[in-house]
C-alpha cells in the first residue's frame, strides 16, 4: 500500500509541475483598439464611363488680327477674372487709346468753359469708344475667376495659324464644384435617391 501512495504522489507531483510550466513557442503580444463610429458605404457600378465637367468653361481668342507678342500665362496657371492672358502687337493701338483719352479730358474742360459744343464733346467720346474696342480685340482677358486648361499661343505667331490647327488659342474653366455625370446599373437603382450624399473615385487622378 506504500508503494501505492508513493506512485500516486509522484504522478500528482509530475502533473502540477506540467500545469505550471509556460506555454512552448513565442509569446503572442495583443494591442487594444479602442473602437469608434465610422461611416458605412455601398459602391455602385456604372454602366458607362463617366464625365466631369464645370459649371463654366470658355475658349477664348483674339478679336483682332496680328502677331502675338505676350503671353502672361501657361496651362494649369489660376487666373482672376479681367486679368490679360495674352496680347498682340498693339503698341500703335495703345499710343491710339492715350490719344483718345487725353482728347476725351480737354473736350470736357472745353465743354465746361463753353468753348465747345456738346457735339464736339460726343465725338471725343466717341472717339475713345471706338479706341477702347479696338484695343480690346488684341488682348484676351479672363472672363470669370478659373483655371487655364489649355494654351496654344506661342510668340510670334498669329491667331489665324492658331485657330487653323483645330485647337482652341486658350480655354479656362471655372474654380466652382465639379460636376459628375454617369449611368447607373438598373440593379442598383433603388439603393439611390436625391440627396443621398456620394464619393466618387476618379481613375485618371487615382483618388476620389
Amino acid at each position: 500500500m506504500t508503494d501505492n501512495r508513493r506512485r500516486i504522489q509522484a504522478a500528482l507531483t509530475i502533473t502540477l509541475l506540467l500545469a505550471l510550466s509556460p506555454a512552448c513557442g513565442p509569446k503572442v503580444k495583443l494591442k487594444g483598439v479602442r473602437a469608434a463610429p465610422t461611416r458605412v458605404e455601398s459602391s455602385v457600378t456604372t454602366t458607362t464611363a463617366g464625365t466631369v465637367t464645370a459649371e463654366q468653361a470658355a475658349v477664348l481668342a483674339f478679336a483682332g488680327a496680328g502677331r502675338v507678342a505676350t503671353i502672361n500665362v501657361k496651362a494649369g496657371d489660376p487666373v482672376k477674372k479681367g486679368d490679360i492672358l495674352a496680347e498682340l502687337e498693339n503698341t500703335d493701338l495703345k499710343t491710339t487709346f492715350a490719344n483718345a483719352q487725353r482728347e476725351l479730358k480737354r473736350a470736357q474742360e472745353l465743354f465746361q468753359n463753353g468753348l465747345v459744343s456738346r457735339a464736339g464733346l460726343d465725338d471725343a467720346r466717341r472717339g475713345i469708344d471706338v479706341a477702347r474696342a479696338n484695343l480690346d480685340k488684341s488682348v484676351v482677358r479672363a472672363p470669370f475667376d478659373g483655371i487655364v486648361t489649355e494654351m496654344n499661343l506661342e510668340i510670334g505667331e498669329t491667331p489665324q495659324a492658331t485657330s487653323a490647327s483645330g485647337k482652341a488659342a486658350l480655354r479656362i474653366v471655372d474654380n466652382l464644384p465639379r460636376i459628375i455625370r454617369g449611368d447607373i446599373d438598373e440593379i442598383d437603382l433603388s439603393r439611390v435617391k436625391v440627396g443621398t450624399p456620394a464619393r466618387a473615385k476618379i481613375q485618371a487622378i487615382g483618388r476620389g
